[in-house]
Order: C-alpha cells, then structure tokens, then sequence
C-alpha cells in the first residue's frame, strides 16, 4: 500500500469590523473601539492526505461562540465538500476584539466573518503543497504566571508545530501553541488588537514566511508578565515566542535534510539527527473524531440581595491590614463581583453560550505519533497536565474552541473561590469529565483503553 502523502495549505484574511461597536473582555471598559491598532486576522491551515481533508481555523477573538462555530463550518463545508465536524474553530482570546458574537444582535458579524473563513479555506485549499511536519517543544519561562496563586509559575512549555515544503523547506504553515490569556492591553485600551498572539504570528511570518498560527492553551489560570499595557509591550512578548517558533523552523530545516558531523579521529561523518530537539512526525493518515459532556443545567446564581449583603460583610476585611485576610476576603468578593454582574448581563459581552447542556471536545489525528485536541471554554493549566499524563502521544491541546463555555476550573480549585470560580457556569467534576472525555478521544485513535484514572 502506497504511503499518504501529507499536503498542507494556509492563508490569512482580516476580520476587523468598523470601529464603534462594543469591546469583549472587561467589564470595566466603558468606551467602544475607537481605532484599529492591529488587524484581527482569521487563519487557516487545511490538512489533506487525500483521503479526509481538516480545517483548523483560529480567530483573533475573545471566544468561538456554538453559533460563530457553526456559521464557519456550515460556509467551508459548503465550499470544500467535506463534513462539518471536519472543521475545528478556536481563538486566541484577545480581550481586544468584538463583542455580540452570538445572537440577532451579533449576526451580521457572524456572517462576515464566515465569508472570510470560506475565502480562506478556498485558498489554502488551491495553494496546499506536501509538507514534512516538525514538532518541537521550548520552556520559555517569565512571560506568563499562574493569576490565582501569585507569581507561581505555570507550565511553561511553548509546543510548536511546523509544516514545511519538501521542495523547498520553507513553511507553509506554523502552529504555536501557548497557554496565556491575551490579556497584555488592558481595560482602558479601546483600540482593535490581537495583543501578543498577533504581534507573534506578525513576526514569526516576517522571520520565515508562511502563515503562523497562535494555538491558546489552557490559559484560564494563566496571565502574561509584562512591563506595561501597551502595544510595545505586546511586540516583546511576541517576539520571545516567535524566536522560539523560528528556531524549530530552523532547526526542521535541517532535520529534512539531515544533520551530519564529521569525526577527524575516525575520518568518518556521522548522522547527528538525534542531537536535535525537535523531530519529524509522519502527519499521516489523517483522522478527526468528536465527543461531547453532558454537564446538565448550568449551576443557579445566588439571589442579587444574598450577594449584597455578602459583599457588605466582605467590605471590612478588604482594608485589614493583614495580607493573607485581606487576599482571603478579595478572593471572595471577586467571585461575588462577577457573580453580580453575571445576574445583570447573562451572556457577557454578547459572546457567552449560556446553558448549554453538553460540551463539545474534538480532536484532530495527524498519523500515529500526534493529535491535535480542541477543549470548550477557559480549561485550567491543571486540565493540559492530566490529559498528557494519560496520553500516549504527542499532543497540542488548544482551549476556547467550537463553544464557548466560560471558565472550567478544576474540582480543587472550588473551594478557593476567586474570579474564575465564580464565572463557571458548571460544578466542581465538569472540568475532570473533560479530561476522561478527552483522554478516550486519544484512546480510540491510538487503539488503547484507558480506565479513566481519577485525576486529583
């Protein structure tokens, strides 16, 4: 039987609607877009083994909402003749893009952005080439910290895929997946942005060409380190990950055409691939399969007037001058803050999909070796660590994709409380079903059975 052939195509287009319309992401921003700093740009990378064909798309947006998700997947099905579930949507949730995503309010969006999705597709489709894929992985440490337990750091690990041209080594697309909010510009920023994410595909494509990719992790209990909430900010954050990216380019490079050193004393050259730290995968045969959760009913808000009186009993404890009281307290006032303005405005910004009974887990099997795994909502750090516990292959796992679920803390996380707590829309064990749910999606590709090992 004839090996498949791994062809691989990518393209970019812009998604800014006009200025003037409402911001996602804080809710303390109280000014529209007033100016486009960055084009928020929609990306795609079309794999094809000539048997199935996978559409990865990622969006410069807070969240891809269920009717975002379906309205992309229902115009590239359309257009390239495959299944809908053959199409996977993340984001890479920078809070300086779009509000109303979802609704009759956000439709004329939904449909523009759609459209460009179709465009997009249609010209990585015309444009894919065979590819080798290199896969290579790089801590890069004081760019990102764990926002629930202060200046804990969190996994680190930037894990970059690339698919390079056999004819010429160049790549033809470049995946860089990272787990950090997009959160460098903040609430007072009112101009159109893709924050770091943006400014690291900008200069990973300006490095080596081709269309870069920033695939968010499972950053819901992880914030960026910075010097400043500005755009020059954002460009250094950007540029340490696209010098890592550009160094596993490189380095594939010559993986393809295989690294050799010479030994004088044995008058001998020797194959020195094995010294690389990146590798080639096989790509092929291409799979996608889909699960999804049932996580029932969202979880019921506490009454407004039971949340005023706890934030009245809160408001001493806030100005104790004794740290670990004061931090205690914040923790729950935070959780009851969000909690408030959750009852005044259940779907937030116009980008939450609220009460959804099931969630959406899709993975995407590039040969034996590699998966890419797409996760609803905000997963936690914790989510990431316990899949690749039980996984028996590579894996990039990118979070706020297909749906948008808010934040799925894991179960210990719970009774600290906080910010993220109080934003969940779903009980403690939602966030572990995910990870057993995910886990046999692995399973099933690889052909082993895994116990759902309990993972706290």
């Amino acid at each position: 039987m004839t090996p498949l052939s791994l062809l691989v195509g990518a393209a970019s287009v812009p998604i800014t609607p006009p200025v003037g319309g409402r911001m996602a992401g804080y809710a303390l921003r109280t000014e529209p877009a007033q100016s486009v700093n960055d084009d928020l740009m929609l990306r795609a990378v079309l794999f094809d083994d000539g048997d199935t064909i996978v559409v990865l798309v990622v969006c410069d947006l807070i969240y891809a909402t269920a009717e975002l998700t379906a309205a992309i997947r229902e115009a590239i099905a359309a257009e390239l003749a495959i299944p809908p579930l053959s199409i996977i949507v993340c984001t890479t949730h920078t809070h300086s893009g779009p509000a109303h995503l979802t609704g009759v309010q956000g439709t004329t969006l939904r449909e523009a952005i759609a459209e460009r999705a179709k465009a997009a597709s249609r010209r990585a489709h015309a444009e894919r080439q065979s590819v080798d894929l290199v896969l290579g992985s790089r801590i890069i440490p004081g760019i990102s910290a764990n926002r629930r337990t202060v200046a804990r750091c969190p996994d680190a690990t930037a894990r970059i895929l690339i698919a390079q041209a056999q004819d010429t080594g160049f790549p033809v697309a470049t995946i860089l997946n990272f787990a950090c909010h997009a959160t460098v510009l903040e609430h007072d920023w009112c101009s159109y942005s893709a924050d770091f994410p943006g400014a690291a595909c900008r200069d990973i494509e300006a490095a080596i060409g081709g269309v870069a990719v920033y695939l968010q992790g499972c950053a819901g209990d992880t914030n960026p380190v910075f010097t400043a909430h500005d755009w020059d900010e954002c460009c250094r954050i950007g540029r340490i990950l696209a010098t890592t990216a550009t160094q596993v380019a490189l380095e594939g490079q010559g993986l393809a055409r295989g690294l050799r050193t010479v030994s004088p004393t044995f008058q001998e050259e020797f194959d020195a691939s094995a010294l690389a730290s990146s590798t080639l995968v096989p790509g092929t045969p291409l799979a996608v399969s889909t699960t999804r959760v049932h996580v029932g009913a969202p979880v019921a808000l506490p009454p407004p007037d039971q949340i005023d009186r706890e934030r009245a009993r809160l408001a001493p404890a806030l100005e104790n001058p004794d740290v670990d009281t004061r931090r205690q307290a914040a923790s729950a006032d935070s959780e009851l803050w969000i909690q408030q303005l959750r009852t005044d405005e259940p779907n937030l910004f116009g980008v939450v999909d609220t009460e959804a009974p099931t969630l959406e887990l899709q993975a995407l099997h590039l040969g034996p070796e590699l998966s890419l795994l797409a996760l609803p909502g905000e997963p936690f750090a914790k989510t990431d660590a316990d899949i690749r516990r039980r996984a028996d292959r590579h894996v990039l796992i990118a979070g706020y994709a297909n749906q948008s679920a808010g934040y799925l803390p894991t179960r210990h996380e719970f009774p600290r409380g906080g910010y993220e707590v109080g934003c969940s829309q779903y009980p403690a064990g939602t966030a572990e079903a995910v990870v057993n749910a995910a886990v046999r999606l692995l399973d099933e590709q690889s052909g082993t059975s895994d116990p759902a090992l309990p993972s706290e």
